[in-house]
């Protein structure tokens, strides 16, 4: 698998730009790439349900109830970038399928007792464990965040953008195919229907 300097390599190398031996090395494209990498591996993250970074916990509601609106407070995982949703067996899924639960600050708030099962994406940063196409669409990424800085070319950035999207989509349709279909509750649309 690859590390974070192979990653940012392949970035550089999508712009035509010299490669790095360290992240922390003192040149213009080392700096670049440091100064974006973590908040653009977080948001690559955040922005799609990748499986590698899925995991799941129970959380215990905090001592301290929220002011108004909700009972419940949960606090969620140190490494959690988003909630997918609270798992369908907690308790915090009403009978007709709608999910009485919202994420406020660092908290998931609820008016279900718990402990309330979630599924969220967690912050991977280990890059062994990233899935290949989400090497490419990172790398893709950073390559855009430095287009400019470092060719001052909005053709080149233009052309990584482009790159970026079809690695995305790609990517995203291949994640996509790691899993069996979820069936999601009946809206009262369509539970009217019936």
């Amino acid at each position: 698998m690859a590390s974070d300097v192979q990653i940012a390599n392949r970035a550089l190398s999508k712009l035509g730009d010299k490669t790095i031996v360290s992240l922390t090395e003192d040149t213009n494209p080392a700096r670049a790439i440091n100064e974006c990498y973590v908040i653009v591996r977080q948001n690559e993250i955040r922005r799609h349900p990748w499986h590698f970074a899925k995991r799941r916990a129970q959380l215990a509601a905090s001592a301290e109830a929220p002011a108004f609106d909700f009972q419940y407070a949960y606090p969620l995982p140190a490494d959690c970038l988003r909630v997918l949703m609270p798992h369908p067996d907690s308790a915090s899924v009403q009978y007709d399928g709608r999910v009485d639960w919202k994420v406020e600050g660092r908290s998931i708030l609820s008016n279900q007792a718990g402990p309330l099962k979630v599924a969220y994406l967690a912050d991977v940063t280990d890059p062994e464990q990233f899935d290949a196409a989400f090497v490419d669409t990172f790398a893709a990424r950073l390559a855009v965040e430095v287009a400019l800085r470092l060719t001052g070319s909005a053709e080149k950035k233009q052309r990584a953008t482009e790159e970026y999207r079809m690695s995305l989509l790609e990517a995203r349709r291949v994640n996509a195919f790691e899993q069996f279909s979820i069936d999601r509750p009946m809206g009262d649309w369509e539970i009217a229907r019936f």
